[in-house]
């Protein structure tokens, strides 16, 4: 077995990796195998990267031949043993059950499910949409952080390699392989910087600038767009943009612009205590009871979850779905809710935030 290590560089993470844990109780784990099943293949190298003198130490653990993976398990379990987070990638459904697998073929005790287990994969899942990456595969979210790798393999596309070091025990191999895993642990430590886009989703916002855009849209027709330019004090580490129902959404670092359709409709409001009221048929209308009891009974019917409404002209956006504002919309059973915007909510910088965070959420929810 040949034993590698090196430091990575003093900023190799810039997260505060200590809302996870403290840094000397954080193993960071990524293996690489012959195969996809632990019945016929095996484990040929491990990497880890823990917290040494200060500094995020490599360690590679590389099994020359078949017959030093034994061997290779033993030490890896060493190392695990002293520590209580395991930070992985995709490590829950692949590399802890194959590493417990293989060291069960060899009569050696495991037990992983004893440490507080962290898969960015699973973490980074949800994410997928508000990043525009469409999968989540490590590699990808590289690009998204603007790493750039100098591994340009596959873990498939190096099992011929490791056979072939097998074979000749050349240093080319060797260091294609090397490099593999040491760019996956690396990586893995940059890509740490994506949990702050959790902390965007929670940070309160300050909104810099307002406007109503007036455009013509791809039908030739004139439209309207409500410009909610904003900062928040986290800072993602790539840009998102992203958009849903006509909304867009544009976020680089801290700062931000959310793009809103502005309708001009006649839409109703809906009583929830539609019971209190009279619907008037020949007016179209809805009355409350206390004002309804005085119109002829011909003219009045007991108003219906239905026909509970007040119709209104005015400039509308789309509700967040959590505003504790008048709602509007077509009829009762619509999803699309609508506020009004007035001068009241564009001025109110407060409530303007809350609403572009709450719009915001729901982009990432898409």
């Amino acid at each position: 077995m040949i034993v590698t290590d090196e430091f990575f560089e003093n900023n190799c993470i810039t997260y505060d990796v200590k809302r996870i844990a403290a840094p000397s109780d954080i193993l960071f784990l990524d293996i690489e195998t012959t195969g996809l099943t632990p019945r016929n293949s095996y484990i040929y190298m491990v990497g880890v990267v823990y917290f040494l003198d200060n500094r995020w130490y490599y360690k590679n653990l590389f099994a020359t031949s078949p017959a030093d993976e034994e061997v290779l398990l033993k030490e890896l379990i060493h190392i695990i043993s002293t520590f209580r987070v395991l930070i992985h990638f995709n490590g829950t459904r692949f590399d802890l059950p194959f590493i417990t697998n293989r060291c069960e073929a060899y009569g050696i005790d495991i037990n992983l499910s004893a440490l507080d287990s962290h898969d960015l994969y699973k973490d980074f899942k949800p994410l997928r949409f508000i990043l525009g990456t469409g999968d989540c595969r490590q590699k990808t979210l590289e690009q998204f952080i603007g790493l750039n790798r100098e591994d340009k393999y596959s873990g498939g596309e190096l099992i011929p390699v490791y056979k072939h070091y097998c074979s000749f025990c050349d240093d080319e191999s060797f260091s294609l392989l090397y490099q593999h895993n040491r760019d996956d642990l690396y990586g893995m430590l940059r890509l740490l910087d994506i949990f702050s886009v959790f902390d965007f989703f929670n940070a309160p916002l300050s909104i810099t600038d307002v406007n109503i855009n007036s455009y013509i849209n791809f039908t030739g027709e004139s439209a309207c767009e409500l410009l909610i330019s904003f900062e928040s004090r986290v800072t993602i580490p790539g840009r998102i943009s992203t958009n849903k129902s006509s909304v867009f959404l544009t976020i680089d670092g801290s700062n931000g612009l959310l793009r809103i359709p502005v309708i001009e409709a006649k839409l109703n409001y809906y009583y929830k205590n539609y019971k209190d009221y009279y619907y008037l048929p020949s007016e179209n209308m809805t009355v409350h009871k206390s004002v309804g009891q005085f119109v002829d009974k011909e003219f009045r019917q007991k108003a219906t979850a239905d026909t509970a409404y007040t119709s209104k002209e005015s400039t509308y956006i789309l509700w967040d779905g959590t505003l504790s504002l008048p709602t509007f919309s077509t009829d009762r059973k619509s999803k699309d809710k609508y506020i009004e915007l007035n001068d009241e909510l564009i001025n109110n910088k407060e409530l303007l935030a809350e609403y572009t965070l709450n719009i915001i959420k729901r982009l990432r929810e898409k």
